[in-house]
């Protein structure tokens, strides 16, 4: 599910494996650089300040070069949500279309994914440093892991939700998530609302059997994945971060489904069923009306 990217990619830079994501996210760091504090109050959460760089991230997401969004995450204060864009660009980047292509060749002849593939050299050529910036993310896990350690309410929030274990009992399961609703609902940061809100919708803390208020019909794996892409719709919606051509949009279409001109709403369009898409819709003017 490429709309799970974010919180994939954020559970990845932290060594975190969630449950959604597969394979789960593996780490080469010791045992004690990956250690994650033990989870605090989700009333202790929701009190903390959230990032004010809503307006600046949401430009970095439709910045022309890989070294702004750099620059930005190395910057002194820069918010947790700068820093995920900023290792967004870094997997971006580090995509290996000839390497892809030669697998895709061995298997198929695919008209439509070898464009794909030639429409992200085009976007990288453009857009990312030469050399590729292959060792991006161990740096960036790193940082990552030490905003948690050092008590960035973000990265902290973040990581709670992220390895909560299965058993956690249901009262204190809920108030967690009612603690990152709150977070979800202050946040001007595009990345932290997404991280968020689509952590929110995996199997932890969402049963789709309880929505009844769906397309007849549909079941709960489509529900759930039109939830999920709903999240990318309202977040581009309200931050203005996913036009053609942005990292936004290169972010979610790799490898198989990018083009020239692709807009995230169009790809959110063509991914899911006209009723997924619909229910998508719908979710999203939900949550859009939560601000």
């Amino acid at each position: 599910m490429r709309s799970l990217k974010i919180g994939c990619l954020v559970a990845g830079m932290l060594a975190i494996p969630l449950s959604a994501c597969r394979p789960a996210a593996t780490s080469d760091a010791s045992e004690n650089d990956n250690a994650i504090p033990t989870a605090y109050s989700a009333v202790e959460v929701a009190r903390r300040p959230t990032s004010r760089a809503g307006h600046e991230e949401s430009m970095l997401w439709r910045a022309s070069r890989y070294e702004q969004l750099q620059t930005a995450a190395r910057r002194s204060g820069a918010s947790f949500g700068v820093l995920i864009a900023a290792s967004s660009a870094t997997d971006v980047c580090i995509t290996d279309t000839y390497g892809i292509q030669s697998a895709l060749n061995a298997q198929r002849n695919d008209a439509a994914f070898s464009r794909s593939l030639a429409d992200i050299r085009t976007f990288q050529a453009r857009f990312c440093p030469d050399p590729r910036p292959l060792e991006g993310h161990a740096e960036e896990s790193a940082e990552m892991r030490r905003r948690v350690v050092s008590g960035d309410a973000e990265a902290r929030l973040v990581s709670t939700l992220l390895e909560v274990d299965p058993e956690m009992g249901v009262e204190d399961r809920a108030e967690l998530r009612r603690a990152a609703e709150v977070m979800s609902k202050k946040a001007d940061s595009p990345a932290l609302y997404e991280s968020i809100q689509i952590i929110l919708l995996d199997e932890r803390f969402f049963d789709p059997a309880q929505v009844a208020d769906r397309p007849f019909g549909m079941n709960h794996d489509t529900l759930r994945d039109a939830w999920e892409h709903a999240v990318v719709l309202a977040s581009c919606e309200r931050f203005q971060h996913c036009g053609p051509g942005s990292l936004m949009v290169y972010r979610l279409c790799i490898p198989q489904h990018c083009r020239p001109g692709l807009d995230v709403k169009r790809y959110v369009r063509d991914r899911l069923s006209a009723d997924a898409y619909a229910e998508a819709q719908r979710r999203a003017k939900y949550l859009l009306a939560q601000f």
